[in-house]
């Protein structure tokens, strides 16, 4: 059984530089290193230390493409031209106005020049372009698969084709309703066409550390051992909930709290939006109490989640899945999270604290926080569940096998 898949475009494979979609790649590359499964073949912008890490793996072949520089020059410029008229708004996809066209169509020459028996196209709808061009759209009809991992908002006038895809696999039961619901943007009327793969993580990375470890980790980032460490991480934006976070901060009654935020830095920005200068100042308030990490490579993240005692994670937005908070469950540390898209699906009211997303958000997470830190015997167990339900449903050892079985269902 011969597989390819073609990956999101973004960030490399291996996901030597992060990426969501592309550490779920390498789940099912390492899966299928182990124990063949498929003839498996992986396509990605290419890198050099994504490269270098390819070869670690048996049984998968890769695609590297390289961007013509004069390319990325030409994004550069015109990127730098427009931040100088618009410096508060995010024009980030402008810089791969010129690349990713170049990456669609060197996939769509590879999948005209070979057979495959399977296409699964990894999020972005764009891509779907190596599909309709070359003739590949006639070629591989009836074997393409759409492996979907958030809400459909844009189709890159690719709608007709994704309807024809074998079938949808999506990250959660929510996301899977989304898109067989008449309102959405996709909307897929047949419901057996739509399948429901699971995200998964690294239980062997992300799990629970020696203490040694964890009091040098504190001492790294200035944090007592006495103190109580909650960590929030994830984009600093409205969505991810940091705003409610600090808020809470103003209605917790434990003392010795240290809120650690992980995410890129933007202190040291010149430019900044207008979110970011209010979660600046609002951290001005609690100077004693915030610490800002800046961007932390991926390998980093098991060492953070296990130095907080309570992982606060309250997405604001419907959130299609939450690997960070199956991560912190992971690492065997209480989570508070919110009532929000796949995250009941991926967090039970045994592992996780879920809380509706109302006006007083803030208020019941401060709640939370010290109930938590109050019943220290409540916060193990709940932690000690959290790292079991992870293990139980969402190893990534798991992973390339059930993503086989759905290939293999209407063979």
């Amino acid at each position: 059984m011969k597989v390819i898949i073609i990956s999101a475009g973004r960030y490399p494979v291996p996901a030597i530089k992060g990426g969501a979609v592309s550490n779920l790649i390498e789940h099912l590359i390492s899966g299928n290193s182990n124990k063949k499964e498929v003839d498996l073949t992986i396509t990605s912008p290419y890198d050099r230390s994504a490269e270098k890490k390819s070869k670690i793996y048996k049984n998968c072949s890769f695609l590297f493409i390289k961007i013509p520089s004069i390319l990325s020059k030409i994004e550069n410029i015109i990127y730098s031209i427009i931040k100088k008229f618009f410096p508060r708004k995010d024009f980030i996809s402008i810089k791969s106005i010129c690349s990713f066209p170049w990456f669609i169509i060197e996939n769509a020459i590879f999948l005209k020049k070979n057979e495959f028996d399977y296409v699964i196209i990894e999020n972005t709808a764009r891509l779907f372009w190596c599909i309709k061009l070359f003739g590949n759209r006639k070629k591989y009809r009836g074997k393409v698969y759409y492996h979907l991992h958030n809400e459909p908002k844009k189709l890159g006038g690719c709608m007709n084709i994704i309807k024809e895809c074998k079938e949808i696999i999506c990250v959660s039961e929510y996301i899977k309703k989304v898109i067989t619901s008449q309102s959405n943007i996709l909307y897929i009327d047949d419901e057996e066409r739509v399948k429901v793969l699971y995200n998964c993580i690294d239980t062997k990375r992300f799990a629970p550390l020696d203490e040694n470890i964890i009091l040098e980790t504190k001492k790294k980032f200035g944090i007592k051992n006495s103190d109580y460490v909650i960590l929030f991480s994830g984009r600093i934006d409205k969505e991810k909930g940091i705003l409610e976070v600090l808020e809470s901060l103003k209605y917790v009654k434990t003392k010795n709290i240290k809120l650690l935020i992980v995410g890129s830095s933007f202190y040291g920005m010149d430019v900044k939006t207008d979110f970011e200068e209010k979660i600046i100042n609002m951290s001005k308030e609690f100077i004693d109490k915030v610490i800002f990490t800046g961007f932390l490579k991926y390998e980093e993240m098991p060492l953070i989640y296990n130095i907080c005692d309570i992982a606060v994670l309250p997405s604001m937005w419907e959130e299609p899945a939450g690997l960070t908070i199956v991560e912190a469950m992971s690492c065997e540390r209480a989570v508070i999270t919110t009532l929000s898209g796949g995250i009941p699906e991926y967090a039970d009211s045994n592992s996780a604290i879920i809380l509706k997303r109302d006006e007083d958000i803030s208020k019941n997470i401060a709640d939370k926080i010290d109930y938590l830190l109050n019943n220290p015997k409540v916060m193990v167990s709940m932690a000690k569940n959290g790292r079991m339900h992870v293990l139980k449903n969402f190893d990534s050892q798991l992973y390339m096998n059930r993503m086989v079985k759905i290939l293999k269902e209407n063979r």
